[in-house]
């Protein structure tokens, strides 16, 4: 098993990005204990009547300051020896003064990465897993019932920490997981390759959670990970690697995949025409595209963003005539993403699932 890409720092600005990230997990602490502060700041603010009605504000707040103590030390394992998680590495070039910039957003993506912890690595995704990637696997075991699992080639691009492509993987797949966000690379490279043990670790996912709470005890929730242990499972996983970068530009080889899995991926680009003409070309003679997801389209609402949003009779037009041969669809699968189960507000998507194939009529692989 393998977290690597070649070459991933190939310019400064990719350098200094990283480093971003990185600065963004040892800022968790910071800004998450700042918040608590403010808090407090407020609930002094009150006059001595209301405090009392909050008689427990205090030493809930005393709390959540050593969940998020714990989840910092969690930081610090992902990023020990992290520089060195690439292939090529250029991160020593950075001093420790270089790009020590970080916003608010890059820390709510480390809160994020902790949620999708939560979702992909422990017991208490089970359920959304299931959903989610369920009817994938099934539909693999099916379209290569008759086949050697093991001499096929499965991609699965925005693998985020990786689970769906360990499945695949855990199943007898060559499978190949393919991600852009930072974040979920040092994460998913500390869970793939340095977890040794069943539920070896636990983080508090929900500290930063402060609506819709019917108690308070649910943002103190611990979440045990991995749930299963893959170093455990290293003799079934030996085709299984994971690729950091941009899908559109990391892959470009024609005819390379007899299989592209897709889940909650496909309308996180500027040009969803873009990944489908991508996906036609990636794939081998009668290959398949499984994609199951809704379309929120992730720059739709983000100014100065070019976002290219189609419904999806209009995709599905643009699928067909690409080339692709719809062999299945379905429509209302009811599906999650980084849902909390213990909160007031719950969002289920509407999931469409379809299998396309591409026609046995160019590629000579």
């Amino acid at each position: 098993m393998s977290a690597e890409s070649e070459n991933i720092f190939q310019d400064r600005n990719e350098l200094e990005h990283f480093q971003r990230v990185v600065n963004s997990f040892k800022a968790y602490h910071f800004c998450l204990t700042k918040s608590i502060a403010n808090s407090l700041r407020n609930y002094h603010s009150l006059d001595r009547r209301h405090q009392d009605y909050l008689f427990d504000y205090e030493d809930n707040c005393k709390q959540l300051l050593e969940c998020i103590d714990h989840n910092d030390f969690v930081i610090g394992l992902f990023l020990r020896d992290v520089e060195s998680m690439f292939s090529n590495s250029r991160a020593d070039e950075l001093n420790a003064s270089d790009s020590d910039f970080h916003s608010t957003q890059d820390v709510d993506r480390v809160c994020t990465t902790f949620k999708q912890i939560s979702r992909d690595w422990s017991s208490a995704g089970e359920q959304e897993r299931s959903l989610c990637y369920k009817p994938i696997l099934i539909e693999l075991e099916k379209l290569y019932a008759n086949q050697n699992f093991s001499e096929l080639s499965i991609l699965v691009p925005g693998s985020g920490l990786g689970r769906l492509a360990f499945e695949i993987a855990s199943q007898g797949f060559k499978c190949e997981g393919n991600e852009f966000s930072m974040h979920m690379l040092i994460v998913s490279n500390f869970i793939i390759n340095k977890c040794f043990m069943k539920n070896q670790y636990k983080i508090y996912p929900y500290v930063d959670s402060w609506s819709n709470n019917l108690k308070f005890e649910n943002q103190l929730r611990a979440v045990e990970f991995p749930d299963v242990s893959p170093q455990e499972l290293s003799d079934r996983l030996s085709n299984f690697s994971m690729v950091a970068g941009d899908f559109l530009e990391v892959y470009n080889d024609e005819c390379t995949f007899d299989c592209i899995v897709t889940c909650f991926f496909i309308d996180t680009t500027h040009n969803i025409i873009d990944y489908v003409e991508r996906i036609w070309t990636l794939l081998k003679e009668g290959g398949y595209w499984i994609n199951l997801g809704p379309l929120l389209y992730h720059y739709s609402k983000i100014a100065g963003e070019i976002s290219i949003e189609l419904s999806y009779e209009q995709l599905r037009r643009v699928i067909e005539k690409v080339g692709f041969n719809y062999l299945k669809e379905e429509f209302g699968l009811e599906t999650k993403y980084n849902s909390d189960d213990k909160s007031l507000l719950k969002y289920v998507y509407e999931s469409i699932f379809f299998v396309v194939q591409r026609p046995s009529l160019i590629c000579s692989k």
